[in-house]
Order: structure tokens, then C-alpha cells, then sequence
């Protein structure tokens, strides 16, 4: 079974991240999103969380490997149908 983001609409992708996001801590995700919207290297991110670089980097891992799984799982979570519109003798 393949799993990935290939055939789903915006809205399904957002509500997949959001509900990954929920399963974080509240250090995994502020070093995560550190990282991830701010640009920051974790090494800078853990300055600026005044962590030790051990400590954030085991946040962060920690954060990347529990939204992998929750992500992983988007093939056995059902996603809305899109109907097609147009009339059956106009599909190609």
C-alpha cells in the first residue's frame, strides 16, 4: 500500500498535519516549528529555547518521528470522494 500525500486535496493534507501535530509535546513542537516555519537549525533553535543541544535534538527527532507515523497512516484513514461533475459522455 502506498501512502503519501499523491491524491489529496489541500483540505485532507491540512487535517492530517493538524491531527500528526496534536500527537506532539509541547517542546517537540515549538523546537519543530523553530525548524520548520522559522528557517532555524536545531542547533539554533535550542539556543534560542535555552535547551541543551542533546535535549532539543531529542525533542525534534522525537517530533519528526511521531508525525512520520501519524502521516504514515494516511492510507488506512478514509478521505472525502470527489465526485466528478462533468457529464459521462464529456470525460476523457
Amino acid at each position: 500500500m502506498r501512502c503519501g500525500r499523491e491524491g489529496m486535496s489541500t483540505h485532507d493534507w491540512q487535517d492530517a498535519l493538524r491531527h500528526g501535530m496534536k500527537a506532539l509535546n509541547r517542546m517537540e513542537l515549538q523546537i519543530a516549528g523553530l525548524v520548520a516555519f522559522e528557517g532555524l537549525t536545531v542547533r539554533e533553535a535550542t539556543e534560542r529555547m535555552k535547551e541543551s543541544y542533546a535535549n532539543g535534538r531529542n525533542h525534534y527527532y522525537r517530533a519528526l518521528k511521531k508525525l512520520r507515523e501519524s502521516l504514515g497512516q494516511i492510507g488506512s484513514r478514509p478521505t472525502r470522494e470527489v465526485n466528478d461533475v462533468r457529464s459521462p459522455s464529456k470525460r476523457f
